[in-house]
């Protein structure tokens, strides 16, 4: 698994602006830090769906892109990750600010004068 790995990390480096290169090789080195120099192969759904359990989506995520990759190379025929990727609800259940709160932001920009 570390060749392909290490293969798919160049293309996503030619690809990919440099902070997104860097956050994929750190996810994808926690990653490898779980399952080794296993064969690409050998990694069952289980496996998969428990070392997801807990992790957020954006550790998982590039997991899941380099086990897409490999199904298109056709080196294994099933993702074991598809779908672990959970997108977390960011601020969707936040309220937007008052008119009072955007009243102290711009007052506090006012602060900073011209580079407000």
């Amino acid at each position: 698994m570390g060749e392909h790995v290490t293969r798919y990390l160049a293309r996503y480096e030619r690809e990919h602006k440099a902070s997104s290169y860097t956050e994929a090789r750190c996810h994808l080195t926690c990653f490898m830090q779980a399952f080794g120099e296993r064969p690409l192969g050998s990694i069952t759904r289980h496996q998969a769906i428990k070392w997801a359990e807990g992790k957020p989506g954006s550790l998982v995520k590039p997991v899941v892109t380099l086990f897409n990759c490999a199904v298109d190379e056709e080196l294994i025929e099933r993702n074991p990750f598809r779908g672990l990727a959970k997108q977390s609800k960011g601020r969707s259940d936040e309220h937007p600010p008052t008119p009072e709160e955007w009243e102290r932001l711009h007052q506090s920009c006012d602060v900073l004068g011209a580079h407000a």
